[in-house]
């Protein structure tokens, strides 16, 4: 289910994931930048988590959710919190909305316009100038917006269920196609 009932709660809440593709870049003296991909930024996960808690969005449990423009989805939205998910060897970043109520497929397009927006010239603008320290004395820096002024958003049911559905057919063993006679193996 995309949204999910929050447990312990006495008003009906509902929680929304919006994943975005992560990069990152980790400075190399005067020759130029190593680009951290999705993959690589599994390894600094902890790191990242850690500058997101020191970060201000953390400091009040709406995090982000002021600072939306939609009034309508102002009144909906309890908080809007970033961090970071690992799925599929890649470290995504993950924007995790608590709502009074469940939005509808509309608000949810317009949330995701919000936290572009926020990606690019908001939060996430601030963010990727952020020195995250790494183990061995350097640092790196983390966009959640991959680099893109248009970066995808993807619910946890457009990024994972398909994927799910594919993953399934992957490993399924002497699966056939009924109407062919055709078996994968």
């Amino acid at each position: 289910m995309e949204q999910k009932k929050a447990r312990n709660s006495e008003k009906q809440e509902t929680v929304l994931r919006i994943y975005s593709r992560l990069s990152g870049c980790l400075p190399f003296d005067d020759s130029g930048d190593i680009t951290l991909s999705p993959c690589s930024l599994t390894g600094y996960q902890n790191e990242i988590e850690q500058a997101l808690k020191e970060d201000f969005a953390c400091e009040d449990e709406a995090g982000l959710a002021p600072y939306l423009d939609d009034v309508h989805l102002k009144k909906k939205v309890l908080s809007m919190n970033p961090g970071v998910e690992r799925w599929k060897d890649e470290l995504w970043g993950v924007l995790t909305v608590k709502s009074c109520e469940r939005l509808s497929d509309q608000e949810i397009m317009r949330l995701k316009s919000e936290w572009r927006g926020q990606l690019t010239d908001g939060w996430g603008e601030g963010f990727v100038q952020r020195e995250i320290p790494c183990d061995d004395e350097s640092c790196f820096y983390v966009d959640f917006c991959a680099g893109k002024v248009n970066a995808e958003l993807y619910t946890e049911q457009e990024l994972k269920g398909s994927a799910y559905q594919q993953n399934d057919i992957e490993h399924s063993k002497n699966f056939s196609f009924p109407m062919t006679g055709m078996t994968l193996e």
